[in-house]
């Protein structure tokens, strides 16, 4: 009777003073050390503030009374406060924190009763708490961190509470395999809300291993056990990556180079600080490539939580490689730390990608983020590529015609990528044949030097021609059958499927081989060699080498596209190894250094990804490499130099993952990327700075492994997914979301470039807004003539300059992890920053939304190729201010410019939306603006309204300025006849020409624009009241770097 009056007396005691006692948070140990456990408790009184003083209180917990014995077994330990405010109504939270003393006898209340029962069974459950918590510090006062624990789980707390983390993000991670450290090096790294700590949101470690013994090493990661949705960045060709979107870890796809996870949301935590989100980077180290992929293995099982054993098959393997196949080449390795892995999470998944990657970056040593880096100037400009104009047959003629083209139509292209088709290689394509035949003797009757070159090369290739006839001749036979068979039963089977090595069988020992080598040779540029480090006959001073007798050296033709097209920058494109299938033996005696031709033999690894790569043409025919440091650094001096000598400003280098594919047969294809990508940045830092910005002139490409990625120290663009094809229907939509989504990852390292496009195409309009939003540079591949004018005057000013955002385009957080090719339901986001802001320029950062509808294709990661879904929806998306990230400090109002539809909206705060609805490959883009307000007047600069980019014209956008200005009376104080007046001025700068919208309360009184060449003058300009839509038209810059200079001004006078 004794032991349950006490209980009655304590429970009186507790619910009179507003506490209810958890029992179930007991430690699971012996009863005499319960009296010792520490407890926390919280008391939490809201406050609903108005704006009339009688409903605003102070918290019950002060005013009440207390308990004569209460002070005794609570002791305050902290307090928190939080505010919120929703359509008017603040609610003010305090959060008073409590620990409770228990008595030491208080095992003798819990011997016999059902709540000991109870107790116990509530124990077993919490099989996470083994020993008693000790008292705390406030949350606000620690930061949540990242271990693996001696049980191999990855786990996430805070900090100082290692035996009480609150979230299990991997299970399962052997102690034997993994050992873990803290990422040692540390710098500055730029993150996207400088608002927010990133001490207390971020955390991150990396994982090493001594077991890497083999040249593929399979190790098994563990169970990842918190993951409610994914983003994983898989390779999907040795060239190209893409996104794969999932639940479930057994959707993670082989070969996955990066992944950002969704954390699942604990329903008891009510902590806003909580990680979020995680990020898993494999790492390229100690002669190793990491990879992620998910390995399902049915055995495993766990019975620690239902948590876990929902998630008990979601193994996850880390593969680990150093070539394509054959012994390794790292037995100095054996018993070597490699960093495999780094894992960081934190809430905001934009800073935990910056910071991440910066991470990486201080660890590896290897590469350097794009903050660290300096973009060249090129970027800022129009350019025109010859690729999808001429492809492979480009000639000086055509490259003028094309420049040409577009200068006529007011959109000059400042830089000219010449792609594909200028160098010397072997064999030579048989349209070259044709014409030098033509062209074959020389006014003296003797061979002209093009022909006597050609007739080099077909002869050096008789016996190889004296076998592709006989081929061709065959397969001409079975063509149409093998086609079928082909397209049927191979192009989208696995690699180790009957049809598969039936087909590899036939390419590498049959007469299919004289006849895919036919294909090559007709239909593509993959089966040959560069041949020499000069141009190629059509670049020569040589009277054969245009269809009209007018010839150009390249170094000529660089000239006159400067001098008379006003052309400001020239690249030329190169594979990173030469030219497709490398260099040949010739090229090599030429300049004195040793090329091996080699048999690529790929592996089972990457026959998974690309099952094409069995039959290519560096598996059927070779591929010439070159094998030592300083032969490297003699090519690129002679591949470069002759460039520099004739103008060039830049140079395009291509096919880089390929150089990594092709490794087996000569070295670690580890080794070799590593060597090939160094000498490259190293010749070109040299070779081709930008003397405007100090940055690189090189745009890489088809680059999009790790072994390329983690080595770019220099160089800062990179081309963001596989290229744009006009004539391909089902590639457009997949290609906006593979350089949207790939820009997460890629753009922590280069600024993405989207590739061209066709001005003058049915998809023209979405890969151009596309373009307008996404940071990326803007250039086009149209045919001369073949242009869409009216799109093209919306991304280019007319003095060749475009409006681009200023960071890489990235889809918004609502939209990171849907699948917004195939979920029917999703549009794809794109958010953007329009000028760069310092805290001491005042300005109020803009900032843009794209929004797509790319619903009804996705890559099908089994067929190796786009699918397409019969009938897209009609989408509804949700549009708001904070979708972008540096809008986010601002609470509002905002000023909304949609660009069809040539309205405004004003929204009041960053979590208002607005509402679109988009029909399939339908677009619109959103111009965002922060509303200045200053006495009577509202204000918010949008940009250029005609342009797609509306804001990137603004350059400065300054605060609102108020003066005032008085005058007594001339007849006494009280006469009336003194004036009060009161001037609100605003002041932009701006690119022109073009009408310049912006929205305003009231009406302005004037608008004088100075653009520095002459006297300021004032603007006509139109308003209306309803909708507070300004505008006016901005003249024509005077010359370039004069911008306009605007100030608006309201009087208001009394």
């Amino acid at each position: 009777m004794l032991s349950l009056s006490i209980i009655l007396l304590w429970a009186t005691i507790l619910l009179s003073n507003g506490f209810f006692v958890h029992v179930d948070a007991f430690s699971p140990v012996s009863p005499s050390l319960v009296g010792d456990v520490l407890l926390r408790y919280k008391k939490t009184t809201t406050t609903l503030s108005t704006p009339t003083p009688s409903t605003t209180s102070s918290s019950s917990s002060s005013s009440s009374p207390q308990h004569p014995h209460h002070h005794q077994p609570l002791e305050m330990v902290g307090t928190q406060s939080s505010t919120k405010t929703t359509e008017g109504l603040t609610t003010t939270t305090t959060t008073n924190k409590r620990r409770v003393v228990l008595p030491n006898d208080i095992d003798k209340w819990f011997t016999t009763s059902p709540l000991d029962q109870k107790l116990k069974q509530q124990r077993r459950q919490r099989q996470s708490l083994q020993t008693p918590p000790p008292p705390l510090p406030s949350d606000d006062d620690r930061t949540w961190h990242l271990r693996l624990d001696d049980h191999g789980r990855l786990r996430m707390g805070l900090e100082d509470d290692n035996d009480h983390d609150r979230t299990v993000l991997m299970d399962g991670v052997s102690n034997t395999v993994w050992s873990s450290s803290s990422v040692i090096f540390k710098r500055e790294s730029t993150v996207v809300n400088k608002n927010k700590s990133p001490s207390s949101l971020f955390s991150s470690l990396l994982l090493q291993t001594t077991a890497l013994k083999q040249s593929v090493e399979t190790l098994s990661l563990g169970r990842l056990v918190n993951c409610q949705r994914f983003l994983a960045g898989a390779r999907l060709t040795r060239y190209w990556m893409g996104p794969k979107f999932g639940t479930h870890p057994h959707e993670i796809p082989y070969d996955t180079q990066f992944l950002l996870v969704e954390l699942e949301e604990e329903d008891d935590n009510e902590d806003e600080t909580a990680p979020r989100y995680a990020l898993f980077l494999p790492l390229v180290d100690g002669g190793y490539r990491a990879t992620l992929e998910h390995h399902e293995s049915a055995t495993t099982k766990d019975t620690t939580s239902k948590k876990l054993s929902s998630s008990s098959s979601s193994l996850l393997d880390v593969v680990c490689y150093s070539e394509t196949g054959g012994p390794s080449n790292n037995n100095n390795n054996k018993n070597h730390n490699v960093n495999a892995l780094y894992i960081a999470v934190g809430n905001d998944p934009y800073e935990l990608l910056s910071r991440g990657f910066q991470e990486v970056a201080d660890t590896l040593q290897t590469f350097e983020t794009l903050s660290h880096k300096n973009i060249p100037s090129t970027v800022n400009d129009f350019g025109w590529c010859t690729w999808d104009a001429y492809y492979s047959k480009v000639d000086p003629k055509g490259i003028l015609q094309g420049i040409q083209s577009l200068k006529d139509l007011g959109v000059p292209a400042r830089n000219l990528i010449l792609d594909d088709g200028w160098q010397h290689v072997s064999p030579q394509p048989k349209e070259w044949n044709q014409l030098a035949t033509a062209n074959t003797m020389n006014d003296d009757g003797g061979e002209s030097a093009a022909t006597e070159t050609l007739s080099s090369t077909r002869a050096s290739m008789a016996p190889l021609l004296f076998t592709e006839k006989m081929g061709r001749a065959a397969f001409h036979v079975v063509a149409s059958g093998i086609t079928r068979f082909y397209e049927r039963h191979v192009q989208r089977s696995h690699h180790s499927s009957l049809s598969s090595r039936l087909w590899t069988l036939m390419a590498r020992r049959t007469l299919l081989k004289n006849g895919l080598w036919n294909y090559f040779d007709t239909e593509t540029d993959f089966g040959r060699q560069l041949d020499s480090l000069e141009p190629n006959w059509k670049f020569q001073n040589v009277d054969s080498c245009t269809a009209d007798n007018t010839s150009l050296t390249l170094a000529e033709l660089v000239h006159k596209l400067k001098t008379d097209l006003d052309v400001k920058k020239v690249y030329c494109w190169h594979a990173l190894h030469g030219y497709w299938r490398g260099v040949t033996n010739g090229l090599g005696e030429s300049i004195g250094i040793d090329v091996t031709q080699a048999y690529t033999n790929p592996s089972k690894k990457l026959l998974r990804m690309e099952p094409q790569m069995a039959y290519d043409t560096p598996t059927l025919f070779g591929v010439g490499m070159i094998r030592q440091k300083e032969d490297l650094k003699t090519f690129y001096r002679h591949l470069h130099e002759p460039l520099v000598n004739a103008g060039v400003d830049g140079v395009k280098v291509d096919v880089q993952s390929g150089v990594s594919a092709a490794g087996s047969g000569v070295q670690s294809d580890y080794e070799l990327a590593r060597m090939y990508t160094q000498e490259m940045e190293q010749s070109v830092a040299e070779r081709f700075p930008d003397g405007e910005s100090g940055a690189v002139e090189t745009i890489n490409c088809m680059c999009h492994s790790t072994e390329n990625l983690y080595r770019y120290k220099k160089t800062a663009v990179a081309r963001a997914s596989d290229d744009f094809y006009p004539d391909r229907p089902e590639s457009h939509s997949v290609h906006l979301v593979n350089v949207a989504y790939n820009s997460l990852f890629l753009g922590e390292i280069a600024l993405p470039d989207w590739d061209m496009f066709h001005s003058k195409h049915k998809s023209a309009e979405l890969h151009a807004a596309a373009r307008a939003i996404g940071g990326c540079p803007v250039y086009v591949s149209d045919v001369p003539g073949q242009h869409g004018e009216k799109l093209l005057k919306k991304l280019v000013l007319p003095d060749g300059s475009i409006l681009r955002a200023q960071k890489p385009g990235r889809p918004t957080r609502d939209c990171l992890f849907a699948d917004v090719g195939k979920d029917g339901k999703t549009a794809l986001k794109v958010w953007n920053q329009n000028r760069q802001v310092t805290r001491s320029s005042g300005d109020a950062s803009g900032g843009v939304i794209g929004v797509f509808n790319v619903q009804g294709v996705a890559w099908n990661f089994d067929t190796h190729e786009n699918e397409a879904f019969p009938a897209p929806p009609t989408l509804t998306a949700a549009i708001k201010p904070h979708d972008i990230e540096t809008l986010r400090p601002h609470q509002g109002p905002f000023a909304v410019w949609s660009h069809r539809e040539k309205s405004f909206q004003v929204l009041p705060s960053g979590e208002t939306t607005t509402d679109i609805s988009l029909q399939p490959h339908e677009w619109e883009i959103f111009t965002v603006e922060p509303v200045q307000q200053s006495g009577f007047v509202k204000w918010a600069p949008i940009g250029l309204g005609d342009m797609l980019n509306s804001g990137g014209a603004l350059l400065h956008v300054g605060p609102l300025e108020e003066t005032t200005t008085t005058t007594n009376s001339t007849f006494g104080e009280d006469a009336g006849d003194g004036w009060w007046r009161q001037t609100t001025t605003a002041e932009i700068e701006t690119r022109g020409p073009g009408r310049f919208v912006a929205y305003c309360q009231p009406a302005p009184s004037s608008i004088i624009v100075d653009d520095g060449s002459s006297i300021p003058s004032h603007l006509d300009f139109s308003y209306d009241d309803e909708s507070g839509l300004l505008e006016f038209t901005l003249p024509i810059e005077p010359k370039e770097g004069n911008h306009h200079k605007v100030t608006v001004a309201w009087d208001h006078r009394r």
